[in-house]
């Protein structure tokens, strides 16, 4: 049986300095440069120009990634070989590919701690969790839960390799992370996640019920019930949320990028790989777009470091796997692999929602009553989005806490079946 290999982010000077060179040498839009250009020191268009000029600027002087390596370093990483079927999606006999899963793994030392798995979306990777690993391995009174922590990248982001499977999607990626989990000795775990992590955490609790016993979302995701489901109507707020949800021209301003990755990856692909302040701008414009603004200068979260963001950013450089990344959308909207049967399904486990107010998507608390069966936790939060573990750590910290310690996700965690 594979086992995990320790394992060390290194990036060479070399490749520093090629990175500093091509910062320094960046090629600016000539049209973004115009004061003239109605929208164009707005984000209208997308990054502005003095945005992307100001994180340049912050990257090749302020910021230190010798200083984020090493912080990163002090926590233990692994990578573990896992075999995947290729052709499997097809129903051809082709064997088998291997994938390198890349993860971080914090035990706690107290004896009653609870494993809980951590797992990010797009554009995001293992870099969001950071300020809530040990706080949720090591809490700062035994009357709180501890947890061993593990913060896999997805196959195909960061220092996991890209699968050798076309159809390589959400219930891959949880099949792994299962093996994962089980392989490390947790036979029981609790599943977090927001972006691709719920639709992964969904698709754990539903393949895996034997393994994960409960699932804490803060981007839960589902359809509009059946008509002839009893559910609670929304409540105004919620009506209203709907409502702006719902609108043609917010919906089309905001999925553009979705269409792209989701259709034509490879040509995308292109710019923003060989370009880091390409891999800057298409990354930052979602952390404008779905965080709290509130507070700022209107660019960014004024609860968010751009250090932390920019080391975000980093890790798809340095790993070169923006266009790997890019392939979950193909998969999951274009070819639409296990989409329908995920999002239709209902599930058992006990379930919490942590609801920031910015998160991108958030129907209904009552539609969640009727497709998760079991919600245990729904908490609103007053600040925040969607990248919660960024954004707000404390707030998911404590709320990952209390969900661990309900009744019903401590007895989900010691009885044999659901």
């Amino acid at each position: 049986m594979a086992i995990p290999v320790p394992f060390r982010i290194s990036y060479s000077q070399d490749s520093l300095d090629d990175l500093r060179n091509r910062l320094q040498n960046t090629r600016w839009p000539e049209n973004s440069l115009a004061n003239d250009v109605g929208g164009g020191d707005t984000w209208e268009y997308g990054m502005p120009n003095r945005v992307a000029q100001k994180l340049t600027n912050h990257w090749l002087h302020s910021y230190s990634w010798p200083a984020w390596e090493a912080k990163l370093n002090s926590f233990s990483h692994f990578r573990m070989p896992i075999d995947v079927p290729v052709g499997a999606s097809q129903g051809d006999k082709r064997g088998k590919g291997t994938v390198q899963l890349h993860f971080l793994h914090e035990r706690s030392e107290r004896s009653d701690a609870i494993p809980v798995v951590l797992v990010h979306g797009w554009p995001g990777c293992f870099v969001e969790f950071i300020d809530v690993i040990r706080p949720l391995a090591h809490p700062p009174n035994a009357s709180l839960p501890a947890f061993h922590v593990v913060v896999p990248s997805l196959i195909g982001f960061g220092f996991s390799s890209a699968a050798p499977v076309r159809d390589f999607g959400i219930v891959q990626q949880a099949a792994c992370i299962n093996h994962l989990m089980t392989t490390l000795g947790y036979d029981r775990y609790i599943s977090q996640g927001g972006d691709f992590g719920s639709h992964i955490s969904k698709a754990l609790a539903l393949g895996h019920p034997k393994h994960c016993r409960a699932i804490h979302l803060n981007m839960p995701t589902y359809p509009r019930p059946p008509p002839n489901a009893d559910v609670d109507p929304p409540t105004p707020a919620e009506t209203a949320r709907m409502s702006r949800a719902a609108d043609a021209k917010f919906v089309e301003e905001r999925i553009g990028y979705q269409r792209i990755q989701a259709t034509k990856p490879q040509t995308l692909s292109f710019g923003v790989s060989d370009s880091p302040v390409g891999v800057l701008a298409w990354i930052g414009e979602k952390f404008h777009e779905w965080v709290d603004l509130r507070g700022g200068d209107g660019d960014f979260s004024p609860n968010m470091h751009l250090d932390h963001f920019l080391t975000n950013v980093m890790i798809y450089w340095i790993t070169n796997t923006i266009a790997s990344s890019f392939r979950m959308y193909h998969v999951q909207l274009f070819r639409k692999v296990d989409a329908g049967r995920l999002h239709h399904s209902r599930v058992d486990q006990p379930v919490g929602v942590a609801a920031f107010p910015f998160e991108s998507s958030l129907p209904p608390k009552g539609w969640a009553k009727y497709w998760y069966k079991n919600l245990v936790q729904w908490s609103e939060f007053e600040k925040g989005g969607h990248f919660a573990a960024m954004e707000c750590p404390d707030e998911l910290v404590g709320d990952v806490r209390l969900f661990a310690s309900t009744i019903t996700v401590r007895a989900a965690m010691t009885r044999a079946k659901l």
